[in-house]
């Protein structure tokens, strides 16, 4: 393992329909088992995935703050390898893509980083 620290990557999704989340939530929960790459299984140090939950408390609610994403994943990569490789070569991922082409909306929205607060 090397002595970087873990790149978190968060990807969102706009997806419309309630049939929709439920065809991305049972696509990640297939992907999560299925994600390999050479010897290491799975590649990926940790991935959640799931739909986002509306802001409960009334005065938050105009806010719109998921502006109208509907369903967020997390993934934890060891490295940049690790991620570059989900991105052009995973063949797990591929099918994935595949699978859900035509739910979300538009293009999700995916930022990563290194974690910097200095705690777990």
């Amino acid at each position: 393992m090397s002595d970087s620290k873990p790149i978190e990557r968060i990807t969102l999704f706009k997806v419309p329909t309630e049939e929709g989340l439920q065809k991305l939530t049972a696509a990640y929960q297939k992907f999560k088992v299925e994600n390999k790459r050479d010897t290491r299984s799975p590649y990926i140090l940790s991935l959640q995935a799931g739909p986002s939950q509306p802001d409960t408390a009334a005065h938050l609610a105009p806010l719109n703050r998921n502006k109208d994403y509907t369903f967020a994943v997390k993934a934890v990569f060891r490295d940049k390898s690790d991620m570059d490789f989900y991105d052009d070569e995973c063949p797990a991922h591929g099918v994935l893509r595949k699978g859900i082409a035509g739910v979300p909306s538009e293009k999700p929205l995916t930022v990563w980083f290194l974690d910097q607060s200095g705690g777990q």
